[in-house]
């Protein structure tokens, strides 16, 4: 059973990160938790002997602790009911979902992310606040540290408007690594409509290079007839194209070269993509991550939806 921890603070963002879960296409069973954060320090209530020795000491100061602590409560009440609005518009579109909803006082990220541990979330949704190029690049700390730190696979959900019959597209980015050949098994994994195409992109550039010709990891693609770069490329392409042709869907390898993040972000933008796919770590060598290094980039600049995927 597939367990999605949804972000949800009431904004249009919001909204649009449960509407764009439709486009998601989830395979059922599903159990949903939304999440909703009340940004404030919830103090622990005092005891009446404790409030009787602040009242002797200083009335003021007791009954400006009392006025804090109402005001947060007051705040952490309303997060509580924001929580259930948004379990009410999700169960509306997935009437067949197990829905709960929970409010919290807490540090936005750092909420999602132990929420995501302790819960054992295999997915956390969020949603984008903004679509402008420029604010895209003050991607919010909260969407940010979910994306660098979360357990599980995480979600930064853009709506996009089109036309009621356009086909879903698809982008799934990889580079051989077991995050990107997890993208793979959980594109797999999805009830994709029947007239879904979806895109298997590999981007080359100087340090993908370098690692497989010096034998770094990722060797498992390469056959005794691969002579290089381009043809150890072809392979796992199209092998994760194999993988994913089935019934009606359009599925087609694409190899380009350049910078990973901006042929990325550029391609989806193009090709009016609905969701890129991107493992959270890509090939390694030493401390550097290729394809996973950039994905928070392309998370927090991508004019669609983006699903930074972690191998279990």
């Amino acid at each position: 059973m597939k367990k999605i921890l949804v972000a949800y603070d009431g904004s249009p963002a919001a909204d649009a990160a449960i509407q764009d879960l439709i486009r998601a296409c989830l395979p059922t069973p599903v159990t949903a938790l939304v999440l909703s954060i009340a940004d404030v320090w919830l103090p622990p209530e005092q005891t009446n002997a404790s409030s009787l020795e602040a009242e002797n000491r200083n009335p003021a100061t007791r009954l400006t602790d009392q006025d804090i602590y109402a005001q947060a409560r007051h705040v952490l009440e309303e997060s509580r009911a924001t929580a259930v609005r948004g379990a009410r518009t999700l169960s509306a579109l997935f009437p067949y979902w197990q829905i709960s909803s929970e409010g919290v006082a807490e540090s936005p990220g750092w909420a999602l992310v132990q929420k995501a541990r302790t819960w054992e979330a295999n997915l956390v949704v969020a949603g984008a606040h903004s679509h402008s190029a420029f604010q895209r690049l003050f991607f919010g700390s909260a969407a940010a540290k979910v994306v660098a730190e979360a357990s599980c696979s995480v979600r930064i959900s853009r709506l996009r408007e089109h036309p009621h019959h356009r086909k879903l597209r698809i982008i799934a980015a990889v580079d051989g690594s077991s995050d990107a050949e997890e993208v793979i098994r959980e594109i797999a994994n999805r009830i994709w409509p029947s007239s879904t195409e979806i895109r298997v992109v590999t981007v080359l550039d100087s340090k993908l290079e370098s690692l497989v010709s010096s034998g770094g990891l990722g060797q498992h693609w390469v056959q005794d007839h691969v002579g290089g770069i381009r043809d150890w490329a072809c392979t796992m392409t199209g092998k994760f194209v194999a993988q994913l042709r089935s019934g009606e869907h359009t599925v087609e390898p694409y190899i380009y070269e350049g910078d990973p993040k901006k042929v990325l972000l550029h391609e989806a933008e193009a090709w009016d993509a609905d969701c890129i796919f991107i493992g959270a770590r890509g090939l390694s060598h030493g401390k550097r991550w290729l394809l996973g290094s950039v994905a928070s980039a392309v998370a927090s600049r991508s004019h669609c939806s983006v699903e930074v995927v972690r191998s279990p």
